[in-house]
């Protein structure tokens, strides 16, 4: 075979795939791409001077640059004290360790001494354990048993 000057024979397949078809298609999802685009940035501006339209005039003292209110510092209540501790000082430095403990000091002191609850109505409370003592002695407390309807007679005629 002798090589040709003028060789018009594609170097791709032309029975498979029609490259002016891919090629359109590309151009019409580009500029379907484009044009959507360009919708909803419209919409998002219509939108935008809306929603502006609608708010509420700004107060002149926003627009000197007083918008933000500075708010006092918060007042942190010190820890209550543990009872029956001698610490009662405030310690101003508690991490949640520290917050942990101390309120577990406080329970393990109410389950397990004596005190008044309400002193002017006279409740008090108990060690818990003489209290599960009490429990079992006395038994739990009950209500009394609704008393059940007598069944009314049929009356016939």
């Amino acid at each position: 075979m002798q090589p040709t000057e003028n060789n018009s024979q594609p170097k791709h397949e032309v029975r498979d795939v029609h490259i002016r078809g891919v090629v359109t298609f590309c151009l019409c999802l580009a500029v379907a791409v484009l044009l959507v685009t360009v919708v909803l940035w419209g919409l998002f501006h219509v939108f935008s001077q809306q929603a502006e339209r609608r708010e509420p005039e700004v107060s002149p003292m926003f627009r000197q640059g007083r918008a933000r209110q500075d708010f006092p510092a918060p007042q942190l209540q010190p820890p209550p004290p543990v009872p029956g501790s001698a610490d009662n000082r405030y310690r101003p430095f508690i991490t949640d360790s520290v917050d942990l403990e101390t309120m577990q000091q406080r329970e393990r002191y109410l389950l397990n001494s004596y005190g008044w609850v309400d002193q002017n109505a006279g409740i008090v409370h108990i060690p818990i354990e003489q209290a599960m003592e009490m429990v079992i002695e006395r038994g739990l407390p009950t209500r009394p048993a609704p008393q059940a309807a007598q069944p009314k007679p049929e009356k016939r005629p």
